[in-house]
């Protein structure tokens, strides 16, 4: 017997005082959307529009303050919900992260909202993964050995990847059918509120005079505006009839942005004031570098704190270097989406950011 699917009017987004949570609640708004009537946003921190998005006719907005761990504040958020977009995650990009806050929020909050959905009814559930959850592709015997995943950060994600998918098609309370989920692997992302990728390139710059340098090697990213684009649609496939094709099944995305990260980077360090190296520099070398630095910190340990989020961790560099391949467009494929953004358009929005961002 078919499941009569539940039509989506109102849908909690986590995370959503983050970087991709903002520009998701801004598409929500932005979506003419023929059902969803309202949006609830759950977070740690008071909601407050960052981007600076306008909407003629905003939706219905509630707020909820509280911990993605505690079962009872999430509960209460959710009732009545009919889709959760999942982006509360913490990223750690420092030397040494602590790994025992993105266990607890990128594993156990995702088992919490997990839980909190089938108690309360909730069938669809949309995840922000991230390209970081694909184990590293080892291309030589001869490489140096690294861990499967690219430091806790990617090793937590892919476990809370992991307890989504198998969730997929668990009976609901409240006779709501079955769960369906759909995680979205998304790569790096760039865009407003943008902290851990172009900012951190632009960072990096006040360490050598002034310049911005380029790894020889490609690395596929993604607009966040993009990217929330994609999750709202998500919730749409879910709902739709015949979404067994893509729930319970992880998908790569991407958008149009090239893989040569200096095409993307030139635009951005002109705005800044910033000179773009006219070479690339070989991922070898700099990752030679980061791990002399690494060295040095744990050598200064029991003396001094040095954990830098201005210098690249090894683990940045190897991810760079060994991120398998993967099918950027599986995701607009099985949902049916196209970038709503062009690169133009999505460097553009971002470039009074970058300009104005601290570094």
């Amino acid at each position: 017997m078919t499941q009569e699917l539940t039509p989506v009017r109102v849908v909690l987004v986590t995370g959503s005082s983050g970087f991709l949570g903002q520009h998701v609640v801004k598409e929500l708004h932005e979506e003419e959307h023929a059902t969803i009537r309202e949006i609830r946003l759950f977070d740690n921190r008071p909601y407050e529009n960052r981007i600076g998005f306008h909407v003629s006719k905003p939706k219905e907005t509630k707020e909820y303050v509280g911990d993605i761990c505690n079962a009872a504040e999430l509960s209460a958020a959710l009732s009545g919900v009919d889709a959760v977009i999942h982006c509360a995650s913490i990223v750690d990009p420092r030397f040494f992260a602590d790994s025992k806050v993105m266990e607890r929020v990128n594993v156990q909050g995702t088992s919490n909202v997990v839980e909190c959905c089938v108690a309360q009814g909730v069938p669809y559930l949309v995840y922000a993964s991230t390209v970081g959850a694909t184990p590293l592709v080892r291309r030589s015997r001869l490489d140096l050995p690294f861990p499967e995943y690219v430091g806790p950060y990617g090793e937590t994600k892919a476990r809370a990847e992991d307890i989504v998918v198998t969730s997929n098609g668990r009976l609901l309370s409240r006779e709501r059918g079955r769960l369906r989920t759909l995680p979205i692997r998304i790569p790096p992302l760039y865009g407003e509120l943008d902290q851990i990728f172009i900012t951190k390139c632009l960072r990096i710059s006040r360490l050598t005079f002034d310049f911005a340098f380029c790894l020889e090697c490609r690395v596929q990213s993604m607009y966040a505006g993009n990217a929330a684009s994609l999750a709202v649609r998500g919730i749409d496939a879910l709902a739709t009839p015949g979404s067994s094709d893509v729930s319970g099944k992880s998908l790569y995305a991407t958008d149009e942005t090239t893989d040569d990260i200096s095409l993307l980077l030139g635009p951005i360090a002109e705005a800044r004031g910033i000179r773009l190296f006219p070479l690339k520099v070989p991922s070898g070398l700099v990752l030679a570098i980061s791990c002399a630095f690494w060295g040095l910190a744990v050598l200064l340990s029991p003396l001094v704190k040095l954990n830098s989020e201005a210098v690249p961790s090894p683990m940045e560099i190897v991810f760079m270097r060994r991120c398998p391949p993967y099918d950027g467009n599986e995701a607009a494929d099985k949902l049916h989406w196209k970038p709503k953004y062009s690169v133009r358009q999505a460097i553009s929005a971002s470039l009074d950011y970058y300009r104005n961002v601290k570094l």
